[in-house]
């Protein structure tokens, strides 16, 4: 083979390197972008549940006992 043809099959090598390369990268990339969504959303969804919409209020209290002990106090 002649130096042109050796580098002529080099560039296409490194053509379709990079194409499939340029592809991998996006997928991971996607992945990345949808797995950081995702945390986002569960420490979000932690945070409501963990640190309460108005922890220590009347508001989580059961509603059984709420009303039971209302309905005592009535009496």
């Amino acid at each position: 083979m002649t130096y042109t043809a050796v580098s002529v099959v080099a560039v296409i090598v490194g053509l379709v390197l990079l194409f499939l390369l340029w592809r991998t990268v996006k997928f991971f990339v996607r992945l990345a972008l949808i797995g950081l969504v995702v945390l986002a959303v569960l420490a979000g969804l932690f945070a409501w549940g963990w640190l309460g919409t108005g922890a220590g209020e009347s508001g989580n209290a059961p509603r059984g006992r709420t009303r039971a002990t209302n309905a005592n106090t009535r009496r």
